[in-house]
């Protein structure tokens, strides 16, 4: 996705050793957020509700889950398109955290 619309605004993919980690969510970060939390999301939707407002610190479990799924290549399906994508380049940078 983010591939494709550096591509059409006539951007330069980036080399694979590149340690470059896009995550880039179709919408807002809520969509992840509510598969995470609930396992229930609308990625064609626009305006998830926003659930910490401010307190964006307070998703920490999300996030350990969301990096615990992608370690174990284990998402809950149907996960997020865009969540997949960011796995699968989570993946990819792994190479240059050693």
């Amino acid at each position: 996705m983010v591939i494709k619309h550096l591509e059409a605004v006539g951007g330069t993919r980036p080399a694979p050793e590149e340690p470059v980690f896009w995550v880039v969510p179709k919408w807002e970060i809520e969509t992840w957020m509510g598969y995470l939390r609930e396992g229930t999301f609308d990625e064609q939707k626009k305006d998830n509700p926003k659930v910490y407002g401010g307190r964006e610190s307070e998703c920490r479990p999300e996030v350990e889950k969301l990096i615990r799924m992608c370690r174990e290549k284990n998402l809950v399906p149907p996960p997020p398109a865009s969540l997949l994508d960011a796995c699968v380049e989570y993946e990819r940078l792994l190479k240059y955290l050693g």
